[in-house]
């Protein structure tokens, strides 16, 4: 991929529900051997490559930056906030994007709370739009939301998030992952479309879909 130089901050909103411990098949490259491993392997080893993408190979080289926003959810519990697992703020450091995807440990409890994950994007732009960087404010944000089920509770759908951002004019990109597209995605959506990676053969495909659509708009 060539890399992209357009001013954009980029946010992937990653589940880590339990369900993303699931294996999933894979075919190897170079020895077309089948591998499995978790869905979140495959998840985050995509976040690099489309990072690297976006950001090129160094740091600074690119006017873009990217963040990660993790989110789960204890089921039974408040979905809210607190069901973040972690952010790491914007960065136009690809080593920072390795080191938060490596140095957290999975949690194997979660359930799918999108609010969570749209209220730690929430806060990531109204931080950043709070700082006095002048270069950095009401700049034009790409979120990819990255899951691989439906939200539990129901309630926990994150739609008052989502259209608060897209009030905010950031364009919001669901991809769904090993999982048949639904309507809570879909309505997540900035164009009511949503990206199939139905197995990890699709994967990048898929997000190399979503990010054309995101540079192109």
């Amino acid at each position: 991929n060539e890399q992209i130089a357009s001013n954009l901050d980029f946010i992937f909103v990653m589940d880590y529900s339990s369900s993303m411990l699931t294996p999933a098949a894979a075919t190897g490259i170079s020895d077309q051997q089948q591998y499995s491993y978790p869905r979140s392997f495959y998840m985050e080893d995509l976040v690099r490559d489309t990072a690297k993408a976006i950001l090129g190979d160094g740091a600074g080289q690119s006017s873009n930056r990217v963040g990660l926003v993790a989110f789960g959810g204890v089921n039974g519990a408040a979905h809210d906030i607190d069901s973040l697992l972690w952010t790491t703020g914007f960065t136009q450091n690809l080593q920072d994007i390795d080191t938060a995807l490596t140095g957290h440990p999975l949690i194997d409890d979660n359930v799918t709370d999108y609010t969570a994950g749209m209220k730690g994007a929430v806060r990531m732009i109204e931080e950043r739009d709070q700082q006095d960087v002048v270069e950095y404010k009401n700049r034009k944000t790409v979120i990819f939301f990255l899951s691989d089920g439906m939200p539990l509770p129901e309630s926990a759908n994150g739609i008052d998030e989502a259209n608060q951002l897209k009030g905010m004019g950031v364009e919001i990109l669901p991809i769904a992952m090993y999982t048949a597209q639904n309507s809570y995605l879909q309505a997540l959506s900035s164009s009511g479309a949503v990206y199939d990676a139905g197995d990890t053969a699709k994967f990048e495909e898929a997000i190399e879909q979503a990010l054309l659509e995101a540079v192109e708009n």
